[in-house]
């Protein structure tokens, strides 16, 4: 098992780090690349930390709607939209929104010297926002992927079949597709986020709308892909161009 966690951790790293080095290119931002590597890796600390827990009490526990086991699509997406939703998406976006205060700050006060570490997390406008966005988007895909969703599907695989080749061929079969959908997955709906968190970063005086409008877009996509298979599984494409179409836009509109 240790040996299927450290592959599955690898590829998954691999196919992330070439969907976002895609994001980058297309970008053209004028900031380095191994900037945007801090929310990816703040966003694995937050998820093998203590402060996960108080995520899950306030998104799962404290959230009327939340169920294991949800019947109908209406109760699927409410529950999916607190439990998976809202918590994910604003786990993804806490190095982003410490940036936007950094950014914020620099922006009121311009003549004050700015202190070079704090640059690194800065968020300057929309583009930094939505590229940020998706690197913290692949570091919740590294380790949902290749900690929670392979190896578990490993045991499970075992424990049906008593055979660990099925265990590892079927983990892999998931795995892969699962990085790959990050691309209009947790990485576009955190860049859909992000757009919006850099641009409350230029108009101040809407931040509030501008961020509640961000989080419940980001959020509603995210749990419209966990529910819609409750009235058609077909439907899980439309989602998937809608988050496509969603992270085109705002990287375009950002540009």
């Amino acid at each position: 098992m240790k040996q299927v966690t450290w592959y599955s951790l690898i590829i998954t790293f691999v196919i992330c780090a070439a969907l976002q080095t895609m994001v980058f290119m297309y970008a053209r931002t004028s900031r380095s690349f191994l900037h945007f590597w801090i929310p990816f890796f703040v966003v694995c600390a937050i998820l093998v930390s203590p402060l996960l827990n108080v995520f899950f009490y306030v998104f799962r526990t404290l959230w009327p709607f939340y169920s294991q086991q949800p019947q109908g699509f209406i109760a699927a997406f409410l529950s999916h939209l607190g439990g998976a939703g809202l918590m994910e998406e604003l786990l993804k976006a806490v190095p982003i929104l410490v940036g936007a205060w950094v950014g914020y700050k620099a922006k009121a006060n311009p003549t004050q010297g700015r202190n070079p570490l704090l640059s690194w997390i800065e968020v300057r406008g929309p583009l930094d926002g939505a590229i940020m966005g998706v690197f913290a988007g692949g570091g919740f895909t590294l380790l949902e992927t290749g900690i929670q969703y392979a190896p578990n599907l490993v045991e499970t695989l075992y424990k049906e079949t008593q055979n660990i080749g099925i265990g590892v061929a079927g983990a892999f079969l998931l795995l892969i597709p699962r990085a790959l959908g990050a691309a209009v997955g947790h990485m576009a709906y955190a860049g859909i986020f992000g757009y919006f968190i850099g641009l409350a970063v230029l108009r101040p005086k809407s931040a509030a709308k501008l961020l509640a409008i961000g989080w419940l877009a980001s959020a509603t996509i995210h749990a419209l892909w966990n529910s819609i298979s409750e009235i058609n599984p077909n439907l899980i494409h439309v989602v998937a161009a809608m988050a496509a179409v969603g992270l085109a836009s705002v990287l375009l509109k950002a540009r």
